[in-house]
């Protein structure tokens, strides 16, 4: 507990023993009422709390009858400089080229919950999102406007491929290009004329969204899943 000025307020503070993890759980939890602020890795506020996720932590403060969300702000600012930002395992994150990336867009999800805070409950179903380990979105800047990649581990090769044929199930009504010699990849016509870039390897689904008509995204799309080579 804190008195600050004769203001009284609560901090809990939750470790883990990886970033990773604490991400995740932040990731897969609630706080009702609550909107998104900008502090540490990721943060939310709701009338009596601010939390926010950074490094191996997931710290909450909480506000009482005489205290304010002002002092709770300044706090928790506070805690979240002394809290070192931590890394994340190179199978996930460090394989993803920065290039292109708009700063500050990667989810880090490990549950369709996390998933659906971006995208749709249809998705996450389609995915088959019940089975895989971990994921990671995040938005590219191009020529022709923003694209959003997708990539999700599964625990075996055959769940990522399933996964793969869930989705081109689901969009049978649409124009689908196969993967050939010069593409290893499914592409999927949509709706507003966009492509879809789907390919499956090992135990990792690909996806990238909003790709520009006339298969301009299929670079950048193998790009990214090259890891930036």
């Amino acid at each position: 507990k804190f008195n600050r000025n004769r203001e009284m307020y609560t901090v809990e503070v939750v470790s883990f023993l990886k970033p990773k993890g604490a991400l995740g759980a932040y990731s897969i939890t609630e706080l009702y009422g609550s909107s998104d602020v900008e502090l540490g890795l990721r943060a939310r506020k709701s009338d009596t709390i601010l939390q926010f996720v950074k490094g191996r932590y997931i710290v909450s403060v909480f506000t009482s009858k005489a205290s304010s969300m002002t002092g709770c702000t300044e706090i928790a600012s506070g805690l979240a400089k002394r809290i070192p930002a931590g890394a994340f395992p190179p199978d996930i994150y460090e394989r993803l080229p920065k290039f292109k990336m708009i700063e500050q867009s990667g989810l880090y999800f490990m549950g369709s919950k996390a998933f659906q805070e971006r995208f749709s409950s249809e998705l996450a179903e389609v995915f088959i999102l019940d089975r895989m380990i971990e994921g990671l979105a995040a938005q590219y800047r191009t020529d022709d406007g923003i694209v959003y990649f997708i990539k999700i581990r599964y625990p075996r090769a055959e769940h990522a491929l399933d996964a793969v044929n869930s989705y081109l199930k689901s969009r049978l009504d649409r124009p689908v290009i196969l993967p050939s010699e010069v593409l290893n990849f499914y592409t999927v016509v949509a709706r507003d004329r966009t492509e879809v870039y789907l390919a499956g390897y090992a135990d990792w689904l690909y996806v990238m969204f909003n790709g520009p008509p006339g298969g301009k995204g299929g670079e950048l799309f193998e790009y990214i899943m090259r890891g930036g080579k």
